[in-house]
């Protein structure tokens, strides 16, 4: 708003004496005249006219600003100053200071000076606006019950329910998420022919990277979920192309060149569109470290408090000016990212379904064709047409949604630990997605339950692989692979018991021939260990030092202190023996070496000459991977039924702690 042009301030005359009008009865002793807003003061035997203000507003309507965490009321005002009209919006919180005013209407708004004049100006306002309506403005997509239209999926459009297009729901959104427009929902064979679009993404990928896609674009409609899906590869795969096909399902004005966020944003930022991206996908694009180390480490940072917030569900806490505390807000969708490289971290990696994406995996023709489907509108058709149909039993899938997903993910074994959920979540977006085209006429009965169990293989293959990918960064095995090369590239060596070099395969211990004598090694580096035939003793500080510093050398750090580490490598069963003390383990052995006591890590030594693999207790299930079940010709098998039996117990962490709820 465009603040009124300066000009010399009207400097107020003495007020004249005068009685109050009758017609005050309804606003008390206020009045708006041609000179502004005047307060009719009593005294004991006369009343006398004070000019409040220069100007007359009037509150034209109050707006509640709803976040689906909060409400932030705000009231548009209507100001007529010096012939001029004007609207703004002042939040309610600011009020009644009066310094909004100047603030919005430059410096020709005066508000004149005298004991309680500003409080007289706030309470005139108030009544001279009588009955203000009221309004609310939904400030994030996703679904809200409402008491005229029952469950509405906010767009920035306005609303989809059981009836359709929903036109008298005010949502506002900002920014990218502009584009989150979805157009009335087709019904017929408009509605069949967005559908069939939309299963034409079978043709330009392999069903490794289809079925995850097309099974998060619905689960991300069910409600939220604790996991994200990161589709890694070098420039030119086509990385991007698969999300922006994904996220024009909620908007045609998403493409691969106009996408929600990058992850050149801000933390903030980032943290805000995952909070009002609510019951949607929201792509964040290209995951490129470059730069100095310190960039380096601050862009794999972000990803880290990212990705552990959508993990966990869980925003960051923060505090007002008056020490009370902000309603967090935490990731409400499903997050699709995409990057050259894959950020770090074991347990950052468990939070998110790895993807890669190989430069033979496109049919570029293809691609253009679902590209020119998506512009056109039919996937965002499609998805209209799915909400439609989903809002009439929206309450009964929350009813059922954790239940569903404890059954399905009893098909699932081994593996990490949040690898079964995350298989099962995406089976469930499946699921509804193929009940919804079944019913819709699209495909038949057997043809859904085929689509289902093809479906359904791939994701849990996908899961599969990235569990595969998870061991190769888990610290354990981390640990023995970097060690493993410190001794390949010299940084550093392990004797036998009497000091000198190993028989079996000095070089790949650390020692390199000397000279030109056959038989003579020196060893590199740091000494670390000793070997006894299959056992490798390993002094623990020594060896995380040269380990600790080799991965910062190649930008594949351990993240975990010593301590930890320890433990980790006793639990994946690194360790071939521990002494046991009476309060705590140790992780260690006593071992005398050159006379000396020492605490060392009993390490199997054939495991550095094999290359890094973890040992495999009794207990170990096997790796993750769908059971024979057959779940029947309904192609959604049990969703949405309340089985009865156990839930089992969700430990998706890995980390022995129970996991966040399943909405």
């Amino acid at each position: 708003m465009t603040a009124p042009d300066a000009s010399a301030l009207e400097v107020p005359q003495e007020p004249p004496k005068s009685a109050a009008p009758e017609s005050l009865s309804d606003t008390g002793p206020y009045a708006a005249t041609s000179r502004g807003i005047v307060w009719y003061k009593e005294l004991k035997d006369k009343t006398v006219e004070v000019l409040l203000a220069n100007f007359d507003a009037r509150i034209i309507r109050e707006v509640l600003h709803d976040d689906g965490v909060e409400e932030r009321r705000v009231f548009e005002i209507e100001v007529a100053l010096r012939e001029r009209q004007y609207r703004i919006q002042v939040p309610a919180s600011r009020f009644s200071s009066m310094t909004w005013p100047v603030e919005l209407l430059g410096a020709d708004a005066v508000v004149y000076a005298g004991y309680a004049i500003r409080d007289h100006l706030r309470v005139a306002i108030h009544k001279l606006s009588g009955d203000v309506p009221k309004h609310r403005v939904y400030q994030h997509t996703g679904w809200r019950s409402t008491s005229e239209h029952g469950w509405v999926y906010l767009h920035h459009g306005g609303g989809i329910s059981a009836e359709g297009l929903v036109t008298d729901i005010a949502v506002k959104l900002d920014g990218t998420l502009v584009n989150v427009v979805l157009p009335a929902p087709p019904t017929g064979d408009t509605l069949k022919d967005a559908i069939r679009a939309c299963l034409s993404l079978d043709a330009f990928l392999p069903d490794r990277l289809t079925m995850p896609v097309r099974a998060a674009t619905t689960r991300a409609a069910l409600g939220p979920t604790d996991f994200g899906l990161f589709f890694s590869g070098p420039s030119g795969t086509g990385k991007t192309e698969i999300v922006a096909l994904a996220q024009q399902h909620y908007g045609v004005g998403f493409d691969a060149r106009a996408l929600p966020a990058s992850w050149s944003s801000t933390e903030n930022a980032l943290e805000d569109l995952t909070f009002t991206a609510k019951d949607m996908v929201l792509v964040i694009d290209d995951f490129s470290p470059t730069g100095g180390g310190q960039q380096i480490q601050q862009l794999h940072a972000k990803a880290e408090r990212i990705f552990r917030a959508v993990g966990n569900r869980t925003g960051r806490q923060r505090m007002r000016s008056d020490l009370t505390q902000v309603p967090p807000r935490p990731p409400r969708g499903l997050v699709l990212a995409t990057g050259e490289d894959v950020p770090r971290g074991h347990s950052l990696n468990a939070r998110m379904l790895h993807l890669p994406v190989h430069p033979d995996d496109m049919d570029w023709d293809a691609l253009t064709l679902c590209q020119a489907d998506a512009a056109a509108g039919a996937y965002a058709a499609a998805m209209a047409g799915f909400l439609r149909w989903l809002a009439p039993q929206y309450e009964t899938v929350q009813a059922t949604l954790r239940t569903d997903v404890a059954v399905l993910r009893t098909q699932i074994s081994g593996g990490h630990r949040r690898s079964p959920t995350m298989a099962a979540d995406l089976g469930i977006g499946l699921r509804y997605w193929t009940r919804y085209v079944v019913e819709m006429g699209v495909l038949t009965d057997a043809e859904g339950h085929a689509y289902w169990e093809r479906g359904w293989q791939a994701i849990c293959a996908a899961v599969t692989r990235r569990d595969e990918h998870q061991v190769v960064h888990e610290p354990a095995s981390q640990f023995i692979s970097l060690l493993r090369t410190a001794f390949v590239t010299g940084r550093a060596y392990v004797t036998n018991m009497q000091g000198g070099a190993p028989e079996q395969a000095p070089e790949g211990w650390g020692w390199k021939p000397a000279g030109s004598r056959i038989g003579e090694y020196v060893g590199q580096g740091r000494l670390i260990g000793w070997l006894d035939g299959d056992a490798l003793y390993v002094e623990p500080q020594a060896a995380f030092a040269v380990v600790r510093q080799l991965g910062v050398d190649i930008d594949t750090p351990i993240a975990i202190s010593l301590v930890t580490l320890k433990q980790r490598l006793q639990e994946k069963g690194h360790l071939v023996q521990t002494d046991h003390e009476t309060d705590r383990e140790t992780y260690t052995v006593r071992k005398t070496v050159s006379g000396v006591r020492r605490n060392v890590l009993y390490l199997d030594a054939p495991t550095f000459l094999t290359g890094p693999q973890e040992r495999t207790s009794p207990n170990q299930s096997n790796p993750t991977n769908p059971t024979a079940q057959d779940t029947g010709n309904d192609p959604v098998g049990k969703v949405g039924s309340n089985q009865e039996g156990e839930s089992p117990t969700h430990d998706t962490d890995g980390d022995g702690t129970a996991p966040e709820s399943i909405s």
